[in-house]
Order: structure tokens, then C-alpha cells, then sequence
């Protein structure tokens, strides 16, 4: 009988202990959804950039044209765009001097991809003039895929798996490419998810200390990973100040490399022949004319590719009115004038941006055609 009043208690304790577990295991996911929310969504002063760390050099040359064309509303009769040879093998001042013609360097790095000088050259077009040339320059070992063994049989290389954030293409196409390109959180799977709740935390904890501290750290101001004293700002400065150029440091790179000699049958990368034609389709859009210019090779290498790329670009000439390619199609330059053994150095500048010089001049004008659109860019301006 004594067993009868304590049946209200029994069913309280049961509920509180459901609720409290209920709350125990609810809080790690409310936490973990708003941490993924707030990493995925995080904008901050640089988006691509990790709000808990010191931007990485690869990250800097990826932001930095794209920030020009962004910030930045000035004519220029030509513009580069395409990886590392072209950034630190074409000089837009030099370039100046020997054609009359404006020029500002787009270039970025090889692990931005294709598309990720595609968005870097879509946003220049959407908030400045259209100039009348684009130079895609490129370095011939990124256009060419060997082919290999199926995946999975004998001899294969290893798939590696890219998570949506961890790859510098894809966070920066996320932020700046079309729609097509931003996928979601969940893409990968569990991989970029987990990236993105510890990018969320990593926020956290540095809103929380600058609410403590009443301090804002700013990352742009810390040397970039890996460097003593150069950040963000000064790189910045320093490829405003040379129209986006970066010349390599010393006559030669550390480490040489070597290229193997290609294998048969090798074809051109469909990653790169799209991007190709998504650039030739700007250039029809907007009216400009796109030359192909493939970066020099040191003579010191094996031997290379003769068939295959030319008649690539023959190809994409023939498809498209607009587009034009530099001849011949791969350069071989000494290994003096060779930083390593696909970019130039000093020497190796003056060489290859005075050939694409003659090349521009010969598809657009000469000085007086860019005088004249000066001129005519002046009377807009007064009007």
C-alpha cells in the first residue's frame, strides 16, 4: 500500500532523466549545426581565407588579382590571366614599353585551376572596360593528361580525395565561381563537413577573444605561412605597384626539376580544353580577342610534345574567330634564361614578354590604336 504515492515520483524522475538526455544529446548537435553554419557561411574581410591562421602564399596569389578585378575599375588594352607563368613571365610595364599598349596581370598559380582564372577574369570583365586582347598563358605540362591504367587495375595511381573546402580551386570557386561550382556543405561527405564545423569553432573562438580583449587580430597583417616578414598587405602592394607581376627571386629556383618524356599516347586535359572554350566564349561575348601563349620549357628537357598540342590549337582557331595561338606553340629556352624548367627568370622576362609583345601587336594594333582608345576613354570621362 505504501507503494502507491510513489508512482508520481517514479514517472518524474523518468521524464526529467528523458529530458535531460534528450538535452545531452541534442546540445552536441545544435552545437555542431551552428558551428557548420557559421564556417560555411563565414564571409569576414577575405572570405577564402581562414579566419584562424595566417594566409598561406598560395592563398594570397589566388586573392590578390581577383581583388584588383573586383576593386579596381581602370582600362588596360590587354590583360593576363593563367597560372605561374604567366604571373612571373609576362611584365605588363615592360610589356608597356615595347607595345604602347596598357597591360595588367591576372596570373595566379596552377592550383587554382582552369576555372578559377576563369571567375578571376569574369569578375575583371564585370567591373572594368573590355580590353581588346586577353593572353591565356599556361604552362604546357598542365594542358597535356597522360594515359593511364584504369583506376583500380594493376599499376594505377592512387585516387586522391579532394574535401569541398581543403582544395584552394574549390574553396575559391565556391566563393567566386558560377553556381554550378558552390556545392554544398555535404558534397564529400563527412569530410568537408567536419572541415567546416572545425572552421565554425575556430570563428567562434576568435569573435569570443576579441569580445574579451576587445581587440580584432587581423590575419592580413601577419606574415604569410611560412615567410619571415611578408603579409598579405605588402604582397599586395608590391603587385599593385607592378601591375599584378611577381618576379621570381635569384637567376635559379632551388630545385630544378625534371620533366619526364611523355608516354603514348598522351591527349589534351578536357579540363582545360573546357576552360579553354569557356574563355573563348567571353571573348565572343564581350568582343575582345583571346591569345593562347604557352609558357616557355628549359631546352635541358626531354623530348616533348610535337603533334598534340598544336593540333589542339589549330582546332580551337578553327572553331572560334576570336581566338588566335601563339607559334610556335611550346617555346625551348636556355637554361640560363630558365628559373627552372617551366618558368624564366629576369633574363627569361624580358625574352618571353617581348615575344607575346609582337604577338599582341600583330593581332590588335600597334601604340597609335591604343592612343587613340585613350583618348577616346578621356572624352567619356569629361562627358
Amino acid at each position: 500500500m505504501r507503494s502507491g504515492p510513489s508512482h508520481p515520483k517514479r514517472g518524474r524522475r523518468i521524464s526529467v532523466t528523458l529530458l535531460v538526455t534528450s538535452c545531452a544529446l541534442l546540445t552536441p548537435l545544435v552545437l555542431c549545426a551552428s558551428f557548420c553554419g557559421m564556417g560555411a557561411n563565414y564571409k569576414g574581410q577575405l572570405g577564402l581565407l581562414e579566419p584562424y591562421r595566417a594566409p598561406t602564399s598560395d592563398e594570397a596569389i589566388a586573392l590578390i588579382p581577383i581583388e584588383y578585378a573586383i576593386d579596381e575599375h581602370e582600362p588596360n588594352d590587354v590583360i593576363f590571366v593563367g597560372d605561374s607563368t604567366c604571373r612571373s613571365g609576362l611584365d605588363p610595364r615592360l610589356f608597356q614599353k615595347l607595345s604602347g599598349l596598357t597591360a595588367y596581370n591576372l596570373g595566379s598559380s596552377g592550383s587554382l585551376s582552369i576555372w578559377g582564372q576563369f571567375a578571376t577574369l569574369t569578375a575583371y570583365l564585370a567591373h572594368h572596360p573590355a580590353p581588346r586582347a586577353v593572353v591565356l598563358c599556361m604552362s604546357p605540362v598542365n594542358v597535356l593528361q597522360i594515359q593511364r591504367a584504369p583506376e583500380g587495375s594493376p599499376g594505377a595511381a592512387p585516387t586522391v580525395v579532394e574535401t569541398t573546402a581543403g582544395a584552394l580551386y574549390e574553396r575559391f570557386l565556391r566563393i567566386y565561381g558560377t553556381p554550378n561550382f558552390r556545392r554544398g556543405i555535404f558534397a564529400d561527405g563527412t569530410s568537408s563537413l567536419r572541415y567546416f564545423i572545425n572552421r565554425g569553432m575556430s570563428i567562434a573562438q576568435g569573435q569570443l577573444t576579441a569580445w574579451v580583449s576587445g581587440q580584432t587580430h587581423d590575419r592580413l597583417d601577419d606574415p604569410l605561412y611560412g615567410y619571415e616578414s611578408e603579409t598579405y598587405r605588402t604582397l599586395s602592394d608590391k603587385m599593385r605597384q607592378s601591375h599584378g607581376f611577381f618576379l621570381l627571386p635569384r637567376t635559379h629556383g632551388d630545385a630544378v626539376g625534371i620533366l619526364e618524356a611523355l608516354s603514348e599516347p598522351h591527349s589534351v586535359n578536357s579540363w582545360i580544353d573546357d576552360g579553354v572554350r569557356a574563355f573563348a566564349g567571353l571573348a565572343q561575348k564581350h568582343g575582345f580577342r583571346l591569345l593562347i601563349r604557352l609558357g616557355p620549357l628549359s631546352r635541358d628537357q626531354a623530348p616533348w610534345d610535337s603533334e598534340c598540342i598544336p593540333a589542339w590549337l589549330k582546332r580551337l582557331e578553327g572553331e572560334f574567330p576570336q581566338v588566335s595561338a601563339s607559334r610556335p606553340e611550346v617555346l625551348w629556352y636556355d637554361r640560363q634564361v630558365c628559373w627552372d624548367s617551366i618558368h624564366v627568370n629576369a633574363s627569361g622576362v624580358k625574352l618571353f614578354t617581348g615575344a607575346t609583345a609582337r604577338d599582341v601587336m600583330n593581332l590588335v594594333g600597334t601604340r597609335q590604336a591604343s592612343h587613340s582608345r585613350q583618348e577616346s576613354a578621356k572624352r567619356t570621362q569629361r562627358q
